[in-house]
């Protein structure tokens, strides 16, 4: 998959995921859902893994809430976490995802 078409169908899936919730009759019933990762599209990377393109953003997350926020991401089904080390959580991220393994 060429960059480009990687970005267009990431960002069409981050707009999807922002405006699912609003046609839902409880506004929490999309994010409660369990998600079937055969449905999210991958990326085959060099080493001929496959990588989600839909993942879970940490960026503003924070201590506890940046802990559950985790784990509640984890058991509906989400494989992929963007963090970096400018973020400042990576010790609470990498804890959750610890435990959940």
């Amino acid at each position: 998959m060429k960059r480009r078409d990687f970005l267009q169908r990431s960002a069409g899936l981050a707009a999807s995921a922002l405006v699912l919730p609003c046609f839902c009759d409880n506004a929490y019933s999309a994010a409660n859902s369990i998600i079937d990762n055969s449905l999210i599209p991958t990326v085959k990377l060099n080493n001929d893994l496959l990588m989600p393109t839909l993942g879970f953003g940490t960026y503003s997350l924070r201590d506890d809430i940046c802990k559950r926020s985790v784990a509640e991401a984890i058991s509906v089904g989400y494989l992929l976490f963007d963090t970096a080390s400018r973020y400042g959580n990576e010790t609470f991220v990498g804890l959750e995802s610890k435990i959940a393994a």
